[in-house]
């Protein structure tokens, strides 16, 4: 439920803002949650998050994208989830670390 509550406000926020996240990427997130547990859903997404805007920052630095382009989210939700699988919980440790 974590990872649908986080990721369902950001899709619910940005409907409103005009382009809107998809809704398979809440779905996507919901599932991560469940696969890795409620610490590892914060690390993987984080890892998504990061994942993502450092692939779309490169692709809009060397001009194969523009800022008005939409990068799919869904493989980098994917990936992050996979590197918290298999880096066995360590990602979704350090990150709460900074909150408790």
């Amino acid at each position: 439920m974590a990872g649908y509550g986080m990721m369902g406000s950001i899709y619910l926020i940005t409907k409103f803002l005009g382009k809107a996240m998809g809704y398979g990427d809440v779905q996507l997130a919901a599932l991560i949650g469940a696969a890795t547990g409620f610490h590892d859903v914060f690390g993987s997404l984080l890892l998504g998050f990061v994942g993502g805007g450092a692939i779309s920052i490169y692709l809009i630095v060397v001009h194969k994208r523009s800022r008005r382009d939409i990068v799919p989210f869904g493989p980098f939700l994917a990936g992050g989830a996979i590197v918290t699988l298999l880096t066995e919980a360590a990602i979704g440790d350090w990150y709460l670390g900074f909150y408790t």
